[in-house]
């Protein structure tokens, strides 16, 4: 009896255990140790475990995060780190509680979540909390409630009708602020890649830059590849070189299991003096993303995403003209280089998967399919489609510096058309990452 009475108790708990995003308001900090050790006052009954990994924020914005290393009924102590705002903390205010996926935790601090700190910080424990718990009981049982609820701020949320819920939900200036405090900065090189387009050498350079927000993310990304190959018939080396950057901003979780995003990207890409293509721009402002499945300790992110985009390309064409006549009196042919400009839309389709393999090796894979949408008639072009299909594995080295292979393949049949240009191309590269918090 008393094992089913045991396993009913567990299995409540968790239950009732904090998912990611969820939100305990209603906070208080009652004791703090050296070290940034802290005691609030939420336990087992919130559904507070051992290992959960929070963020601390008021009224007044963000403050810290923390894990728990230990918990109990009623109360539960945290190691806090991170504080971006200490001097918000205090025993008088109140706080929110808003878990966070468990691998955010930085690889120096998960030690934490598994030490045992059973023997440590014990001069407070659930029996201290109770006494105040019940001399307030007993003061609002003497005191006259007011029969006005109108200003009581749990009714106005529960009185709240779904769109103002929805806006509340994703269009949070404090959450904003709080989500654009901190960037990851990552440089990286390669020194080793080549290309299966006339099998070219080539050297990369990258940039990266995104902010560490849970709600909102911003991402900017550029690239720039010097290649070299060497001419089989004329012996010549001919030189090329490629930019891209793109910019993504994301707003996570509009609903359970919905992400919204817009992006905007240039690319140029040029072989001896051909470019193909001279611009390339492509944006689209409404995407949405789905979640095939929930973030957990391996599969970090799966989802797939539509997005209708404008795509505006320039490509060289190699064209020629007549001028004069040669000794014969044939029109005489010259060269030259002219530029077609093209305006389409296209549907595009994005599958995305992330998963942590082990602490320090990650598996990152991104496939992109963009067909051409003919708006006069609504039809779908699937001759003319682009695809980019990028995987990435990479190994943490230390804390800031990683290694990584990368295996990108492309297709785009208007290099063919307007440039004589193979439309499919495979890069490989072996890049060195370094990357720190800004």
């Amino acid at each position: 009896m008393k094992f089913l009475v045991l396993c009913f108790v567990a299995f409540t708990f968790n239950a009732l255990a904090l998912e990611f995003n969820d939100v305990l308001p209603r906070v208080n900090v009652i004791k703090a140790y050296d070290d940034n050790f802290l005691v609030i006052n939420r336990g087992l009954e919130d559904g507070i475990f051992k290992g959960d990994h929070i963020k601390l924020t008021n009224q007044n914005g963000y403050i810290a995060r923390a894990i728990c290393i230990k918990a109990s009924m009623l109360i539960s102590h945290w190691k806090v780190y991170r504080v971006v705002n200490p001097e918000l903390l205090s025993f008088d205010d109140d706080y929110k509680l808003k878990s966070m996926n468990q691998s955010k935790v930085p690889t120096a601090l998960a030690e934490f979540r598994e030490a045992d700190f059973s023997e440590y910080f014990n001069d407070i424990t659930d029996a201290d909390v109770k006494k105040p718990v019940k001399m307030q009981q007993d003061r609002i049982v003497k005191f006259d409630l007011s029969l006005d609820t109108k200003r009581d701020p749990i009714i106005r949320e529960a009185n709240k009708d779904e769109t103002e819920q929805f806006m509340d939900r994703n269009f949070d200036a404090e959450q904003l602020a709080e989500d654009f405090q901190n960037y990851n900065i990552t440089i990286g090189m390669s020194p080793v890649a080549w290309q299966r387009l006339n099998d070219q050498k080539s050297i990369n350079y990258s940039l990266g830059i995104e902010n560490a927000g849970e709600k909102y993310e911003l991402a900017f990304n550029f690239a720039k590849t010097e290649t070299k190959v060497v001419d089989d018939f004329s012996g010549t080396e001919v030189t090329g070189e490629s930019t891209e950057a793109a910019i993504v901003f994301d707003i996570n979780r509009i609903t359970k299991s919905i992400s919204y995003f817009m992006f905007l990207s240039y690319s140029q890409m040029r072989e001896g003096k051909i470019f193909a293509p001279r611009t390339a721009v492509q944006g689209g402002i409404l995407g949405l993303k789905f979640h095939l499945t929930e973030p957990g300790e391996i599969v970090q992110k799966f989802d797939i995403s539509y997005i209708t985009i404008i795509d505006y390309m320039e490509n060289d064409v190699e064209r020629e003209k007549e001028q004069g006549v040669d000794e014969f009196g044939d029109p005489l042919l010259v060269p030259f280089i002219d530029i077609e400009t093209r305006r389409r839309a296209r549907h595009s389709f994005r599958l995305r998967l992330n998963a942590n393999l082990s602490e320090t090796l990650n598996f990152n894979s991104v496939l992109w399919y963009k067909p051409v949408m003919i708006l006069e008639t609504q039809e779908i072009d699937w001759k003319d489609t682009q695809t980019e299909w990028t995987t990435t594995l990479s190994w943490a080295l230390t804390e800031k510096l990683s290694a990584s292979y990368e295996f990108r393949y492309t297709y785009d049949i208007i290099r063919q058309i307007d440039s004589q240009i193979d439309p499919m191309n495979q890069e490989n590269a072996i890049n060195l990452n370094y990357t720190f918090e800004l």
